[in-house]
């Protein structure tokens, strides 16, 4: 549910082994790792905020989904201005998605993904902000398939 900390995640003892993703941190390095944003939803508008099961989950009751509340109250507990993600494929478009409204970023850098797919695959360039020492600069591009 987006209540764990940096800190937390950098007390976690590494390395880990895949049969313990799930009970680390009460299962939140699982979804650190693999959960993916709700997508939004006009029709039930509800199911755009909070913490809900993933339809993907093949640990139905570790997996989970998360509102843009849950990816904008973390990024302000921990003053950061972005969520940047890289593990969900899309079917089509960009390689890069924002989303929650600015304060996460999806990027796939595999484009034609698997051979049979239509989406190009994005990277980011990152680097640093002149005069402020603190702010990263991120510039996201498309590899067109």
């Amino acid at each position: 549910n987006g209540d764990w900390t940096l800190d937390d995640l950098n007390s976690v003892e590494r390395p880990l082994r895949s049969n313990d993703l799930t009970a680390a941190l009460r299962g939140a390095v699982y979804n650190i790792l693999w959960s993916d944003p709700v997508e939004p939803d006009s029709k039930d508008p509800v199911k755009n905020y909070g913490v809900h099961p993933s339809h993907r989950a093949k640990h139905s009751t570790v997996m989970k989904q998360f509102g843009r509340d849950v990816t904008e109250r973390f990024c302000a507990r921990e003053e950061l201005g972005m969520v940047i993600r890289s593990h969900q494929f899309r079917r089509s478009g960009k390689g890069y998605e924002l989303q929650h409204d600015g304060w996460l970023m999806r990027v796939f850098s595999a484009r034609n993904y698997c051979g049979v797919s239509s989406n190009d695959g994005g990277l980011l360039l990152i680097g640093r902000t002149e005069g402020k020492p603190g702010t990263l600069l991120v510039r996201p591009q498309n590899i067109e398939r």
